[in-house]
């Protein structure tokens, strides 16, 4: 069984926008009661943010991490398997260490 809700014939968002630096909230939307609710946008701050995070972190992966897996690539092609295991578990700690430092911002849910 389907149910299905109708939107109120009185209700065009394209035509009755919401207040400029507003949008709409349903309320009750099988009553097709809304109300509008001042945006909270993170926009460019948060991309901004993001980016620089995103800028940081692959900048400090390819300048310390990724020589420890090459190593570690040239190591097991030489058979020294105890050596690649030392090699992957100080390029895993500095990842997650890079991580930890450089943590993403965080996600702001108004919902």
């Amino acid at each position: 069984m389907l149910d299905v809700v109708l939107v109120p014939d009185d209700f065009y968002t394209l035509l009755h926008a919401p207040k400029l630096g507003y949008e709409y909230k349903w309320v009750d939307f099988e009553k097709g009661i809304h109300e509008e609710c001042k945006i909270t946008y993170q926009g460019v701050d948060f991309k901004d943010k993001y980016e620089k995070v995103d800028s940081t972190r692959r900048a400090l992966y390819f300048n310390q991490v990724d020589p420890l897996i090459a190593e570690a690539g040239i190591k097991k092609a030489l058979g020294l398997d105890k050596e690649v295991v030392v090699f992957i578990r100080q390029a895993l700690a500095l990842r997650a260490k890079i991580q930890q430092e450089n943590p993403w911002p965080e996600i702001i849910n108004h919902g």
